[in-house]
């Protein structure tokens, strides 16, 4: 159980400045230490007892106001079906008649209000990627994988890996016409889920992010990609 609880906790860590950084509220999740890890583990070898939400922090302004955080010890990719399921409403019963608050774990996500973030215990491969994309597509779900082994810092603080920044939506317009640019597909491209900054950053398809790279005879230069599937 040892090497579980050190991974746990050291990509849980990760993510929850991630999500601090993206503006959550981390505060109340960030006293859940090792040992509170190794006593969940105990009372649940899943990692079903480690799951948790934050909210946003007042007055910032976030593409969903909860984030969902599941955490997954057992390999979860033959059984991702019955996990997507789960977090869809049931045909015929409106989401608000749930027995359980739209925020709470395992109750049915509403994509306008959640974001589901998964730490799983296996290499996020291309039936992971194609979750996420799929359920974008169909649902408008913000649903990001990440690798608990390879999640262990955060890779934006990677000095080789250079500032990377969604531009708002509402400036899209006025920088594609002061570049002379008529469509997005005009851009180079960054990979919806899997690009792992693309993941970081929480972008979505449709998104233009800024990347801001050094360069030794001008400071620095900047270049724009959008997120595609």
């Amino acid at each position: 159980m040892s090497q579980f609880v050190e991974k746990v906790f050291r990509s849980r860590q990760t993510l929850l400045k991630v999500l601090h950084d993206r503006g959550y509220d981390t505060v109340g999740a960030e006293k859940f230490g090792p040992e509170e890890i190794r006593s969940g583990l105990a009372a649940s070898s899943n990692g079903k007892a480690l799951e948790f939400t934050v909210k946003a922090r007042d007055g910032i302004d976030v593409p969903t106001p909860t984030v969902r955080v599941y955490i997954f010890l057992p390999r979860i990719k033959q059984k991702l079906a019955g996990f997507l399921n789960s977090l869809e409403t049931p045909a015929g019963i409106a989401p608000e008649a749930s027995s359980r608050k739209p925020d709470q774990l395992g109750s049915p996500v509403d994509p306008g209000q959640t974001t589901v973030i998964c730490l799983i215990n296996e290499p996020v491969v291309s039936v992971f990627h194609q979750a996420s994309i799929n359920q974008w597509a169909v649902r408008n779900l913000r649903l990001s994988f990440f690798y608990m082994d390879s999640f262990q810092m955060n890779p934006l603080d990677h000095y080789l890996v250079p500032p990377h920044e969604i531009i708002p939506k509402e400036q899209h317009e006025a920088l594609m016409k002061s570049m002379y640019i008529t469509q997005k597909s005009q851009f180079p491209l960054i990979r919806y889920h899997e690009d792992p900054v693309a993941r970081v950053i929480g972008a979505i398809p449709g998104d233009i992010i800024k990347i801001t790279r050094p360069s030794p005879p001008a400071g620095e230069y900047i270049v724009y990609r959008v997120c595609t599937p």
